[in-house]
Formats: structure tokens, sequence, C-alpha cells
């Protein structure tokens, strides 16, 4: 009887140590994905080939589509606003240089 506790003790810790080594190469993929994105524009290429791979995990397929959607949406916003900011800022300056005289 005991020898079988053992032998089931040790398949249990076999067991717990292999899903000690996934869960740290989850924690290991999921934190070489964070470095990555953030180097400049390097990140963003890397997001978008892992949205479009087919062999990506889907959990990081989704989070790199909607990484890259909501990349797309900043610098169409950012694009905006410096757009309205130029519009307005040639008009004002355009003031300043009848009052001055020039």
């Amino acid at each position: 009887m005991e020898q079988g506790n053992k032998i089931e003790n040790k398949g249990s810790k076999a067991a717990s140590d292999k899903e000690k080594i996934q869960w740290y190469e989850k924690v290991g993929q999921w934190f070489q994905t964070l470095c990555l994105i953030h180097i400049p524009i390097f990140g963003f290429f890397y997001m978008l080939v892992l949205a479009l791979k087919k062999s990506t995990p889907p959990q990081k397929k989704s989070f790199a589509t909607a990484y890259v959607l909501y990349r797309i949406l900043v610098l169409f916003l950012a694009f905006t606003v410096l757009f309205v900011l130029y519009r307005v800022g040639l008009g004002f300056i355009d003031e300043i240089l009848k009052y001055a005289g020039v």
C-alpha cells in the first residue's frame, strides 16, 4: 500500500512540476510580447504579424488585433488634432503678421 502511495505522490509531483513549467512558459511568452510591443515602430509591426498569423494562439491573436486597432485609432486622432491645430494656427499667425505690419 505504501509503495502505491509513493508512486502516486511521485506522479502527482511530476504533474505539478509540468504544470509549473507550462505556467512559466505562458508568463514568459506574455512578458516577451509586452516587451516587444514597447519598441517603437517594431512593436506595431510585431503585433500586426501576430494579429494576421494563423498559428498565433487565440488569446494572443485577439490581444494583438485589439492593440493594432487601438494604435490606428490613436494615430488617426493625433493626426486630426494636429490638422485642426495647424489650420487654427495659420489663421492666428496671419493675424499677428497683419498686426505687426509685416
